[in-house]
């Protein structure tokens, strides 16, 4: 059996060896794994608080003789179903940023099929986000100053009123209503990139702008999603030349 720590100590001894970096892959992931792990932890202790309080109103029930404690039980009860409701919401949510994480993805907007193929179960036009010089950023100023970038875009894009996906490190979904149409959702990546653009981000040593490029893609009902992706991706790119020639750095 190899362990994921045996085989992440090869991969990156064999790296090494053709002079390949992996730092900032390493980082990602290494970041991405220590959000998914807290979170992890803290549904845990949730959930394991949830099953004490129901095993305590259940026996309240049980033994209860009158009304009042009945309504007791009810309210405490009601107060469980909530507790609930905010673990079920703190499910689909990416720890640092808060958008919508890929399992709310697949459990909103996607179906498996037997060969592993995500068909999606709506209409509507897909956004494909992806940042710009954001390796530069977190290099120049450190990993801090990266993650609040991160949440500060994902709060300009929430202002489009979508659901926002945290696709990747600095990756982003943005999924436009089926009333939507490309050109409409164009104008308004377009627009809030500008507005962006316009901000100055001060740091202790310096300032720097943030830009992002994007790519759109219509999806129906039963398209498979990496073929949405791959067309997003596309126009993503032609889209990344000419914001580059604008933008030449942070």
């Amino acid at each position: 059996m190899i362990t994921p720590t045996i085989f992440t100590n090869y991969f990156q001894e064999t790296a090494k060896k053709y002079d390949v970096s992996l730092e900032d892959e390493y980082e990602i992931a290494k970041n991405l794994l220590e959000e998914t792990c807290t979170q992890l932890s803290q549904l845990e202790s949730q959930t394991t608080e949830n099953v004490k309080q129901l095993d305590r109103s259940t026996t309240k029930a049980i033994k209860a003789k009158d009304e009042t404690t009945l309504h007791e039980v009810l309210q405490e009860t009601e107060q469980l179903r909530a507790e609930v409701e905010k673990l079920k919401a703190a499910v689909y949510k990416d720890a640092l940023t808060q958008a919508y994480n890929r399992k709310w993805l697949q459990d909103h907007y996607l179906n498996q099929d037997a060969t592993n193929h995500n068909h999606l179960i709506k209409d509507g036009v897909l956004g494909l986000i992806d940042l710009n010089y954001f390796k530069q950023i977190n290099d120049t100023y450190g990993h801090i100053v990266g993650d609040k970038v991160l949440q500060y875009v994902t709060n300009m894009l929430r202002t489009i009123r979508y659901p926002v996906v945290r696709y990747g490190g600095n990756e982003f979904l943005i999924l436009f209503h089926h009333s939507i149409t490309t050109d409409i959702a164009k104008e308004e990546l377009s627009k809030l990139r500008e507005n962006i653009l316009k901000k100055k981000f001060k740091v202790q040593n310096g300032s720097f702008h943030i830009s992002f490029s994007f790519g759109l893609s219509s999806f129906s009902k039963d398209t498979i999603l990496e073929e949405v992706l791959e067309q997003a991706d596309q126009d993503m790119y032609s889209d990344k030349i000419q914001i580059k020639k604008r933008v030449t750095g942070i």
